[in-house]
């Protein structure tokens, strides 16, 4: 869904001005549909990973549990529940926040070069 909201966020007189000046249906969509749909489509992309990056097991470190089924475990045996979840935030923060800086930047050098 992202892709197509993307491809269809360009508007119908960008891609008429195209085909106008000769371009091929694929050359269209190539050097014009494309880029700038990646640029509506990117804050929706970087949303996505940052969501499956939290919603499933990717810190390897714990292996095939969980981070947060891993965290109650610890918090029953321990008795230490807010230590251990600052430290499974912050665990989730340092993966999240390099992705979202990446696409903030992203963001701004395209938005420049408008």
């Amino acid at each position: 869904y992202i892709v197509r909201g993307a491809i269809e966020a360009v508007p119908q007189t960008t891609r008429r001005a195209a085909r106008s000046l000769g371009l091929t249906w694929r050359q269209d969509m190539a050097s014009i549909v494309f880029p700038m749909g990646l640029r509506v489509a990117l804050p929706s992309w970087i949303g996505l990973t940052l969501g499956v990056m939290k919603d499933s097991a990717l810190v390897l470190w714990l292996g095939i549990i969980e981070l947060l089924r891993a965290s109650q475990i610890l918090i029953t045996r321990l008795q230490e529940p807010l230590f251990i979840l600052t430290v499974a935030g912050a665990i989730y923060f340092a993966l999240s926040f390099p992705i979202a800086r990446l696409g903030a930047r992203l963001e701004r050098r395209w938005r420049e070069d408008d």
